[in-house]
């Protein structure tokens, strides 16, 4: 029988709590720190469908990473990951957030050498706290993925997942299911190219132009519009102008591809240069198209 989302969190934390004895004792090992900032641009920050009405912005993101790995048995390996991530949107500070995540991951590895599949069983919770208080809230993600390296330089993996979002405000609750494929090039020993692509299936949190929504919810964009947009959960929120509404879309997908050069500067410092193209479709048909560039240090201390 499928868990409830409020079930699911319980769940984690008691499995969280009944691994935390073997995070803190036995022949576990912590990793030395990594630190991460970056820089992103995208020409859709407002996440809204009506392009005249679109906002662009970008946002600076701080993260401070840290794992934890013990060998459980031969094959079994028990991995631990806490991060602590702060994000500033220059112009929209309604989304300037702090946030905070722990990860548990168990992983098997099917055979000995490079060239072994692997499989990894994860969970996490994590809460955020947003300047907009109403987007604030607790997030579990469980999922499972499957890796394997094909070549001395090819490896690709596969991933399912789940997430839960539960904000103070209900318009902010989101559920989705996601499938992601990716794939590393290690061009050389200092070069790495990724390619991925995904597809999620759920709700998402869209905005609306306060001059467009009265025309949604009203008819004037046609009764399929009228019909749907009418079911759905929003609110007045101001987060992108004056009378800006977000609402909650169900019974979507997201169609998301990428594409990541990650070139070593140094042993322990690395930069990356992303391009990420998403589409999101709504149970009617109503697309939310948008791009993302970034680009990326991360030092390992």
């Amino acid at each position: 029988m499928e868990l409830m989302p409020s079930k699911r969190i319980a769940t984690t934390a008691g499995i969280l709590a009944l691994l935390l004895p073997c995070l803190v004792q036995g022949q576990g090992v912590f990793s030395a720190p990594r630190l991460t900032a970056s820089l992103t641009w995208t020409d859709n920050i407002s996440h809204t469908s009506h392009l005249p009405t679109l906002k662009s912005g970008e946002y600076q993101t701080v993260s401070l990473t840290t794992d934890y790995t013990r060998q459980l048995t031969r094959n079994w390996l028990l991995l631990g990951t806490g991060e602590l991530q702060v994000q500033h949107v220059d112009t929209f500070s309604a989304l300037n957030h702090f946030a905070g995540t722990g990860t548990v991951k168990l992983q098997r590895k099917f055979g000995l050498g490079a060239f072994a599949p692997v499989l990894q069983i994860n969970s996490a919770l994590a809460i955020a706290r947003f300047d907009e208080t109403r987007r604030s809230g607790w997030q579990y993600t469980g999922g499972f993925g499957l890796s394997k390296r094909l070549t001395e330089s090819l490896s690709v993996a596969a991933n399912a997942a789940v997430n839960e979002y539960f904000a103070q405000r209900p318009v902010y609750d989101v559920s989705t299911r996601k499938i992601t494929l990716e794939g590393d090039w290690d061009i050389t020993s200092r070069w790495r190219l990724s390619l991925g692509g995904s597809r999620t299936w759920g709700q998402y949190v869209a905005n609306a132009d306060p001059a467009i929504w009265p025309l949604a919810i009203g008819g004037q964009l046609g009764p399929v519009i009228e019909t749907h947009y009418n079911t759905l959960a929003w609110e007045v929120t101001d987060s992108f102008g004056p009378g800006w509404v977000a609402y909650r879309n169900r019974d979507s997908h997201a169609d998301a591809w990428w594409a990541e050069l990650s070139p070593a500067l140094t042993d322990r410092t690395s930069l990356s240069l992303r391009y990420e193209f998403v589409r999101i479709t709504n149970a009617v048909g109503i697309k939310y198209n948008s791009a993302y560039w970034t680009a990326g240090v991360t030092h390992q201390f």
